[in-house]
């Protein structure tokens, strides 16, 4: 697997999950590796179509002879930033949020505190692995874009 993805498991797909597949490799049919090496990665967005090519490609024919066609990548700066945070030194800022991140190994444990005047409130933390698990925490503490 690339250096910055793993392969998800199939408990992690949701309405709205991010991931990237690997160009035709949903269809069911047994692919080289060739063919593999060949194929451009495509970012996705999991909705409830997309279920029988997601699971084709993860427990079809191709999984016991390729790498995964499926990926997802892990956390990264990027992504916080695209879901709306604001860098300031070493911490992140949404609004009344500021997120804290410490890096351990590919998971990322992420504190999310509520700021009032002159104190913080932790109101979120463990571990978040993915875009979409950061999206999916932001939209149950109620942080909207």
């Amino acid at each position: 697997m690339d250096k910055g993805y793993y392969k998800p498991d199939l408990s992690e797909f949701h309405v709205g999950f991010e991931y990237e597949m690997k160009r035709g490799f949903g269809d069911g049919t047994v692919k080289s590796l060739e063919q593999y090496n060949n194929a451009e990665w495509i970012k996705q967005i999991y909705d409830l179509r997309s279920f029988p090519y997601v699971d084709r490609t993860m427990n079809g024919s191709n999984p016991n002879n390729l790498p995964s066609a499926i990926r997802v990548k892990y956390l990264d700066e990027q992504d916080i930033l695209d879901c709306g945070w604001n860098k300031e030194e070493d911490s992140y800022f949404f609004g009344d949020y500021m997120l804290d991140r410490n890096n351990m190994g590919a998971t990322q444990n992420i504190a999310i505190y509520c700021i009032f005047d002159d104190f913080h409130s932790c109101v979120s933390h463990g571990y978040i692995k993915n875009k979409s698990d950061l999206k999916k925490t932001m939209q149950m503490l109620n942080i909207k874009k």
